[in-house]
């Protein structure tokens, strides 16, 4: 039976999908979205011999309930595009998606603003809160936080040598050519919400994660 051995957590449109097959082509064998979604999580796979991982935003309010052994890769992506493209992706928008079990999953899992909020104010507290919300469920956990943007061969080895798993530099280096960084991109987001539009708050833990505006 295979077991899981990290996880890859993030908001939706932080680059998820290309960081897993970046890490499945590198040896790690890692999902999408498979063992963390709205409905079930699931830490055991029959059909798996081996350890593997999943990439999936869903995963953060549950990362306290894993095995210890379990590692974090908290994946950061400038919180602008982020913020941008989920109000282009329209994952937020309330008025729209009524009922949809993705919103509902937010809204049971933070202290999520009103409908009466914007769109801009509903994006940007989201992604306050989920990025709070894994560093608070990661607590005395093993845990690694990188900005996708600073992915390279370098970075995805440290990455590697967190796991089990077989690597070989050349490998990685293959994976970093392989795997376009612009997987899964859905257009060119508007520029809705500038930095001059963050809080304070919203704008120090950019800043603190590395992204100045």
């Amino acid at each position: 039976m295979g077991t899981i051995s990290y996880v890859i957590v993030s908001t939706p449109r932080s680059g998820t999908q290309y960081t897993a097959r970046l890490f499945t082509l590198a040896g790690m064998d890692c999902s999408h979205e498979e063992y963390f979604r709205p409905e079930n999580r699931a830490i055991h796979d029959d059909r798996k011999q081996a350890t593997f991982g999943d990439a999936s935003w869903l995963a953060a309010p549950f990362l306290r309930e894993l095995p210890l052994e379990v590692v974090v890769f908290h994946q950061l992506r400038d919180p602008l595009k982020t913020i941008n493209s989920l109000l282009h992706t329209q994952h937020l928008n309330l008025g729209k998606f009524g009922d949809n079990r993705y919103v509902a999953f937010i809204q049971k899992h933070t202290m999520f603003p009103n409908a009466a909020a914007s769109e801009e104010q509903r994006a940007i507290h989201f992604w306050y809160l989920w990025h709070q919300l894994i560093e608070t469920e990661s607590a005395g956990r093993k845990y690694f936080r990188y900005c996708v943007e600073d992915m390279s061969s370098e970075l995805l080895y440290r990455c590697a040598t967190l796991v089990p798993c077989a690597l070989t530099q050349d490998r990685l280096s293959d994976a970093i050519s392989a795997v376009r960084k612009n997987e899964n991109t859905r257009g060119r987001p508007p520029s809705r919400v500038t930095g001059e539009l963050l809080p304070d708050a919203v704008r120090q833990l950019a800043v603190r994660y590395g992204y100045h505006y």
